[in-house]
């Protein structure tokens, strides 16, 4: 994704686009708040623990998941240390639900504070074991209810993890949270310009961004105040067209999912243009 080209374009007031006052909520096993490159735009009102049933989404420090894929949203970057995210001036919140994801928690986790969330960036689904997996009826509500009433009337924007289990057969298609048209699915591309070897296939598949999987792997926030620089997966992927969107978001307010679902598709590239696994689904 052309990102960094973004941060030099300006808004209506004349500043760089880094997602200023756009919001990212991130719903995974939690995000280390007090980072340094996650603490100055933190928003605790729009964060939540489901497991400990409290406002502080703080994860145990083997929990790093979630705090990763807010790094690559919207990780500071102005601080001189550290990364800087893809939306580095991006509110950042966080909910911690893995570990306590029932039907009831998901859909409150997907419309939680929707008056102030813009985009709900979600690296988390079923097991990627190639068996059909449908989302519980009360997450396919929420969805709906946010894309209908989110962001006033225009609808929040949702992404989606396409999953990681090409390697077991497994295909988008299959995981009733993915494959919602809700949702912006997002698959894993390799720095060497193929996809990546586990990112799963599938209809639903909406763009593919940068992850590992090639020669690089990412760099990015991590639990205990620090860094890793093997992140991965569709997990990557997504939340850094989390950060994308929020740019978008940025330089026009007046998108609707379905406009930033349109800009998505005719913006980008083909990858791999030569592969056998490209082919037409419709004429």
């Amino acid at each position: 994704p052309n990102g960094a080209p973004a941060w030099s374009l300006k808004n209506n007031s004349g500043s760089n686009i880094y997602g200023t006052g756009v919001h990212i909520n991130i719903i995974d096993d939690g995000i280390e708040k007090g980072h340094m490159d996650l603490s100055t735009n933190y928003i605790s009102a729009s964060s939540y623990d489901y497991v400990d049933g409290d406002n502080d989404p703080t994860p145990p420090s083997s929990d790093d998941h979630g705090t990763a894929c807010a790094g690559v949203a919207a990780g500071y970057g102005h601080n001189g240390v550290g990364i800087t995210g893809a939306a580095p001036n991006a509110n950042i919140s966080g909910q911690r639900l893995l570990g306590a994801g029932t039907p009831t928690n998901e859909a409150a986790a997907l419309t939680r504070t929707m008056n102030v969330v813009d985009i709900y960036s979600n690296s988390w689904g079923p097991y990627d074991d190639g068996t059909l997996q449908p989302a519980p009826p009360e997450v396919l509500a929420a969805l709906e209810s946010g894309i209908t009433n989110g962001r006033n009337g225009k609808g929040v924007i949702y992404t989606w993890a396409g999953g990681n289990g090409r390697n077991s057969n497994d295909n988008s298609n299959y995981d009733g949270y993915a494959n919602s048209r809700y949702v912006i699915s997002v698959a894993a591309i390799t720095n060497q310009g193929s996809y990546s070897w586990y990112s799963e296939p599938g209809a639903n598949i909406l763009v593919s961004s940068p992850s590992n999987g090639g020669s690089d792997e990412i760099t990015t926030t991590s639990t205990n105040n620090g860094y890793t620089d093997n992140f991965g997966g569709t997990s990557s992927a997504t939340p850094l067209v989390s950060g994308i969107v929020a740019l978008m978001l940025e330089a026009n307010p007046n998108l609707s999912w379905r406009d930033v679902q349109h800009v998505l598709v005719n913006r980008s590239d083909v990858v791999d243009s030569s592969s056998s696994g490209w082919f037409t689904n419709c004429v």
